[in-house]
């Protein structure tokens, strides 16, 4: 039995470029809302885009690219927008 054959696919792997600060630890959590949506996977410093980018799973109904949302982790919120992969300007 195939995943087609058991409906829809939950979560995407997308990725995340993140408005400023650190790279996020993987498992950190991914928010929209008041709703914990994901978990990063991982992430670094992209030199190309000057910002922190990650990987991550989240729920379909937070995967469309430009989808706002936040991590959470070790003490710190950061802001975070949703982006096809793979990364580009």
């Amino acid at each position: 039995m195939g995943i087609r054959d058991r409906g829809h696919v939950n979560r995407h792997l997308r990725g995340l470029v993140l408005d400023g600060g650190e790279s996020p630890a993987p498992g950190a959590e991914v928010w929209a809302g008041d709703a914990a949506v994901g978990r990063i996977t991982s992430a670094t410093r992209s030199p190309a885009l000057g910002r922190p980018i990650a990987l991550a799973f989240v729920r379909r109904q937070q995967a469309a690219a430009g989808t706002r949302v936040e991590i959470r982790g070790e003490g710190q919120v950061v802001g975070a927008t949703v982006s096809d992969l793979p990364f580009a300007r």
